[in-house]
């Protein structure tokens, strides 16, 4: 038996995450609101609605398909542009936190999920971050938010940053 599957993408040149569309009628370039593994994301249709084989033997490693929840509404879209406002005042604020702290890493990126429930710091080290320094820049920087949410760090050693840049956009 096959099954209903779209491709979304969370990143202009992100990687294509399959989702079941459900009884919703979904084109390529609808927004639609999702269940990920990061919790709810908002993301771009890019593979339209298609049969995908069942495998014979179900797979461990390889999670059902999540349904979505929804397609975006024009408030999703505001609390969409609202994240991105939010994020470039974090990623302000994090490069203050680790000027002040002296701490050896580059600011890459931040990232806030669609419901504000993670904010993602992306950075670039040589070598191992102080977990201490980071946790208390993060902790102050979390202060300044007006809405609460968990901060989380994703180290990331790359041989050029830029990479990086342009995968964010």
């Amino acid at each position: 038996m096959a099954q209903t599957v779209i491709g979304v993408r969370f990143k202009k040149a992100g990687k294509i995450h399959f989702f079941d569309p459900g009884d919703d009628e979904i084109v390529v370039g609808d927004s639609v609101i999702v269940d990920t593994i990061r919790g709810l994301e908002c993301g771009t249709v890019v593979i339209a609605p298609r049969e995908m084989p069942e495998p014979e033997e179900p797979s461990p490693m390889k999670p059902e398909t999540r349904k979505i929840h929804r397609k975006a509404t024009r408030a999703d879209m505001a609390r969409v542009a609202l994240n991105k406002e939010n994020e470039k005042k974090a990623f302000e604020i994090c490069l203050q936190k680790i000027k002040d702290h002296d701490l050896p890493m580059k600011l890459i990126n931040v990232s806030y999920t669609f419901d504000v429930n993670k904010i993602i710091f992306y950075f670039t080290a040589d070598g191992r971050v102080d977990c201490i320094g980071f946790s208390y820049a993060n902790r102050t920087s979390a202060s300044r938010r007006s809405r609460r949410g968990k901060t989380f760090g994703r180290h990331r050693l790359l041989r050029s940053s830029s990479l990086l840049r342009d995968f964010f956009g």
